[in-house]
């Protein structure tokens, strides 16, 4: 029951959805959260790809990406920023999907960090 709730408060923007990296993972989980009805805020650090996805030229190597992102940027479903504070306090649910590296061996999670401490 409580997933039906969830879902249909999505589906009627009655929580918004923000996406945190939208690279080509990130930007792929945006577009499904998009094509499912979701309301999404789209953060991501490169002003490049945000201006990218506001002209409909990001994602290409990813089918109908772009496409989404346009339609519903221009429906009002899909906002941009690179403030990410201003996102998570303006949406419910958020979803990380930033780049994790490698420092010789040794699994670098600055990134995820530096992500989680705006979500606090």
């Amino acid at each position: 029951m409580k997933n039906n709730l969830l879902k249909n408060d999505i589906q009627t923007h009655k929580k918004i959805v923000s996406i945190y990296g939208l690279g080509n993972v990130g930007g792929s989980i945006a577009a499904v959260w998009l094509r499912s009805g979701a309301k999404v805020i789209g953060v991501d650090v490169s002003k490049k790809l945000l201006h990218n996805i506001k002209i409909g030229k990001s994602h290409k190597k990813e089918p109908f990406v772009s496409e989404t992102f346009t339609k519903n940027f221009s429906s009002g479903n899909f906002t941009l920023s690179d403030d990410g504070i201003e996102a998570s306090k303006n949406s419910h649910v958020k979803i990380i999907s930033v780049p994790v590296g490698l420092i010789g061996k040794k699994v670098d999670l600055n990134i995820v960090k530096t992500v989680g401490k705006i979500l606090v």
